[in-house]
């Protein structure tokens, strides 16, 4: 062994200490992974009740469109034609 190489007791050290970073590293990306979780859990529910509206919104439009517009068109053109 050469003369500046650290002893296996100093190098026992420091691969303990760098073990004990890598373990508290992986419990902090556990908790910010978990809260990542949980708001796009809530994310997810508002997106869906977004877009739950937006589809009764245009299934009401198109309602609108097939019905409501040609009455409208036929009563339009009664008036006129009676006039």
């Amino acid at each position: 062994m050469p003369p500046d190489s650290p002893s296996n007791e100093v190098l026992s050290t420091k691969l303990d200490a760098l073990a004990n970073i890598i373990v508290a590293n992986q419990s902090a990306n556990h908790e910010s992974h978990n809260q990542i979780i949980a708001q796009t859990t809530k994310t997810n529910g508002r997106v869906t009740a977004l877009e739950k509206t937006k589809n009764i919104m245009t299934g009401a439009l198109l309602i609108l469109h097939i019905l409501v517009v040609p009455c409208l068109i036929a009563l339009t053109l009664k008036y006129i034609n009676s006039n």
